[in-house]
């Protein structure tokens, strides 16, 4: 598929960058975007909602359910495209201090609600890369993410890996069902032994 533009428009919010678009049922566009905030300020994304192909966007909205670290994170967030209205993903760090607690969010409401939530890595993790394979009625989710197991690095880590996972929506909707998986005997990243069970791949820098 290939996107042709005739123009670009320059459109900013207050205190954010690293937005992500998503497309929503009615051809709406949503947007999640990281919220620069110091140290005592609100940690939470930023959102906000065009009906017009972007042209024009709302006033922005901190989102209650999902927390960032200082100066927040980038995060990814896409459509599986099912369920009327399609159920939406958004990953990032389930965290107000340090990036960490690498977290998988579900909403079933187009945004204005974040529900069921799944830890999939309780150690050092920051930013991340969504997609969905969904086929009839399964998907499971694609999460590409940044590991880091040094805890004296700065806020803006350097990671020592990238994770590749695959996540069934199916367990999203129960999300005590990896709990053993993410259990962390190291205190950071969980059970090394459960990385088969997870579905995921280790890629070392």
């Amino acid at each position: 598929m290939v996107f042709e533009f005739e123009r670009w428009l320059w459109s900013s919010h207050q205190d954010s960058n690293e937005n992500e678009a998503v497309e929503l049922h009615n051809g709406s566009v949503l947007i999640n975007a990281r919220s620069h905030a110091d140290v005592g300020m609100t940690q939470k994304r930023i959102q906000t909602r065009s009906d017009d192909g972007g042209l024009t966007f709302g006033p922005t909205s901190f989102v209650k359910e999902l927390p960032q670290p200082i100066d927040g994170c980038e995060g990814s967030i896409i459509s599986t495209h099912l369920g009327v209205p399609p159920v939406l993903l958004f990953s990032g760090p389930d965290s107000k201090l340090l990036r960490t607690g690498m977290t998988l969010w579900r909403s079933e409401d187009e945004g204005y609600s974040w529900g069921a939530k799944q830890l999939l890595d309780p150690g050092l993790s920051g930013y991340s890369s969504l997609q969905a394979d969904c086929h009839g009625h399964t998907c499971e989710a694609l999460l590409l993410y940044e590991q880091s197991d040094d805890w004296s690095k700065n806020l803006v880590m350097n990671p020592d890996r990238f994770v590749f996972r695959r996540i069934s929506l199916s367990t999203l909707q129960n999300a005590q069902s990896l709990d053993a998986m993410t259990s962390a005997k190291d205190g950071r990243h969980g059970d090394p032994t459960a990385v088969e069970a997870a579905n995921s791949v280790m890629m070392y820098l």
